[in-house]
């Protein structure tokens, strides 16, 4: 039986990219096994996850302190190491460069002919994910291009990543672009009447009032503060933010920025909702806005979920002008760009999408040809294929 490994950092919860990837291999024949982390046990144990085996490493095996937390990582590691030898797999799949290092290290303990196929899975601009300093930036960009040149195929998600990448690591061969599209979704009226009628509940506008959203994680990042502001200057719009609260401070500061705009009667905060059932919600509003911190390249070049579901959900948007958005935009005529540094720019772009009729029922017939074109049944193609190719090689 063929065997194909997922390798994680994280808790392995949400993991949305990973499952569909996981599924085609699943369909090609292989057993799927996952490694991930725990933070409650202090045993590796084992649990299924969406119909996939899940074997969790406790990383707090040695408490929460600073040495603690050290000593745990460090127990954590040699673990994956071994249980990654041990499952002898046919491909490994690194989520990120350490999962990567996982895969490289159990493969260095392999007889030469029973060496697994590993992929590069970055979800992200690794090397630019996060403000590092000089030395860390430099210790990643070591690591993380010494397992690049040795891995069998390097799958990014967005084509702008996959060219700076082949740039700075000098590759022979471009990292094959997986963009984190969700599968065609079907929408349901009645239920997104139902939801609609539950925001305006909670909104203070008229019936012929509009609705903007964001949802995903409430972080400073996303700067949702843009749109709030923008909210200030304009009437009979109302928004709902959809998503956890990631972090507390920023919550505060948006909960404080509604209190002294007196927005409290049109701004609606709703818990983040089931993947299955958030196509819906996403329905029920009239266009949502996708603003990106653009200091960060990893964000400046991100292609996020948010964005695809909104397409899925037939809702037209306004977004940053980045590339990756700006280009989608831009070909399928389904929102409006903006420098979010410039809030007149939101301002008017919030304007357009309410008062212009004729160009939001442009939005809405483009997003028809978008929907049918980007999501997951043409995108998987890609995955098919990768796989194939590793099995051929």
């Amino acid at each position: 039986m063929k065997k194909y490994l997922k390798i994680v950092f994280n808790e392995w919860m949400n993991a949305s990219r990973d499952k569909r990837e996981l599924s085609i291999a699943r369909e090609l024949g292989y057993t799927i096994r996952v490694l991930a982390i725990t933070k409650s046990k202090k045993q590796v144990f084992s649990e299924n996850i969406a119909g996939f085996e899940v074997l969790r490493i406790p990383t707090r095996k040695y408490g929460y302190g600073t040495l603690g937390v050290l000593f745990g990582r460090i127990d954590a590691m040699i673990q994956y190491v071994k249980l990654a030898y041990k499952e002898q797999a046919d491909i490994i799949s690194g989520h990120d460069y350490i999962g990567l290092c996982v895969g490289y290290l159990a493969n260095c303990f392999q007889r030469k002919n029973k060496r697994a196929k590993l992929i590069y899975d970055s979800h992200e601009f690794g090397l630019y994910r996060t403000e590092r300093s000089f030395v860390r930036f430099m210790l990643v960009k070591m690591i993380e291009g010494f397992l690049i040149k040795r891995t069998d195929v390097n799958m990014m998600v967005s084509d702008s990543i996959a060219d700076e990448v082949k740039q700075i690591y000098q590759l022979k061969r471009r990292p094959v672009v997986v963009r984190n599209i969700p599968s065609y979704w079907e929408l349901d009226e009645n239920k997104i009447c139902e939801i609609r009628k539950k925001f305006l509940l909670h909104l203070n506008i008229k019936e012929n009032g509009k609705i903007m959203m964001y949802h995903g994680g409430i972080t400073k990042i996303r700067r949702v503060e843009l749109a709030i502001e923008a909210l200030k200057s304009i009437d009979n719009v109302g928004m709902v933010i959809l998503g956890e609260a990631r972090d507390t401070e920023y919550f505060e500061f948006l909960k404080r920025q509604i209190s002294e705009a007196k927005l409290e009667d049109r701004v609606y905060f709703h818990q983040s909702v089931d993947l299955n059932e958030l196509r819906n919600y996403v329905a029920a509003v009239d266009f949502s806005v996708i603003f990106s911190e653009k200091k960060l390249r990893n964000l400046y070049y991100s292609l996020p979920n948010k964005f695809f579901e909104n397409i899925q959900s037939m809702t037209p948007m306004i977004t940053s002008d980045i590339p990756e958005m700006g280009k989608l935009i831009k070909k399928y005529k389904i929102g409006l760009l903006v420098d979010d540094d410039k809030p007149e720019e939101i301002i008017g772009a919030i304007h357009r999408m309410t008062e212009d009729k004729a160009l939001y029922e442009t939005f809405k017939e483009n997003l028809i040809k978008a929907k049918s074109d980007l999501c997951w049944e043409n995108e998987r193609n890609k995955v098919v294929d990768m796989i194939r190719k590793l099995e051929s090689a």
